[in-house]
């Protein structure tokens, strides 16, 4: 009789655990929105950053469209080559004061750097 109670001890009974599975259930939760805050806050990052890549790559773009009929036209002035840069930046959301381009010619030397502090 001695064993049997002792071990029914170390079982427990079912009315002492009852409550377990919403602890269990809580901590978990805790950590699942942890992770889903965590993913959320990479796919903002990378949404982010890839708005910010395109918007670049159209400024460049236009910045290269525009010098390409510069070399063209010898009126046309680097003024026009950062005017180009700035409407295409700012239609895709870049401010122009965070815009710099700058001009290389064919020996890669840098013709001049324009930016929204000074421009040609």
């Amino acid at each position: 009789m001695h064993t049997r109670s002792k071990k029914l001890f170390w079982l427990g009974n079912a009315e002492s655990e009852s409550g377990q599975s919403v602890v269990l259930i809580a901590i978990l939760m805790i950590g699942l929105l942890g992770f889903l805050g965590l993913a959320l806050d990479g796919g903002q990052v990378f949404a982010s950053r890839r708005r910010s890549q395109n918007a670049s790559d159209a400024a460049a773009f236009a910045g290269t469209r525009a010098l390409a009929m510069r070399l063209d036209d010898s009126s046309a002035s680097a003024q026009n080559v950062w005017n180009a840069v700035v409407s295409f930046g700012q239609s895709n959301g870049i401010s122009a004061n965070n815009l710099v381009a700058t001009l290389i010619d064919t020996n890669g030397n840098a013709i001049c750097a324009l930016n929204q502090m000074s421009k040609l």
